[in-house]
């Protein structure tokens, strides 16, 4: 199973995320965030990606457990993706 972070290239923080929706939402508020603090054009840039966890797998439960709840109040509710059509033949993988 893929573990799934948010690096914030810049200061080069990884967040674990429980998941790759909550990363992509997380990297999504963050870069927002980032942009809003911008003061001209010397400001440094920082950009929030999403990456596979880089560490062991046990460090990644330890780090959703220490850190997540502060990063979900942040994000705040997230929208489910939308179902993908099943009613199509996928060109990669069959019916």
């Amino acid at each position: 199973m893929t573990s799934y972070a948010v690096h914030i290239q810049g200061p080069d923080d990884i967040i674990a995320a429980p998941g790759k929706r909550e990363a992509e939402v997380l990297a999504e508020k963050l870069n927002s965030f980032f942009e809003s603090l911008k003061s001209g054009p010397a400001a440094p840039t920082i950009e929030a990606v999403v990456i596979k966890w880089p560490f062991a797998p046990t460090s990644h439960a330890e780090e959703l457990v220490k850190d997540w709840a502060d990063h979900a109040r942040f994000i705040g509710p997230i929208d489910p993706e939308p179902e993908r059509d099943t009613r199509t033949i996928d060109m990669f993988g069959g019916p």
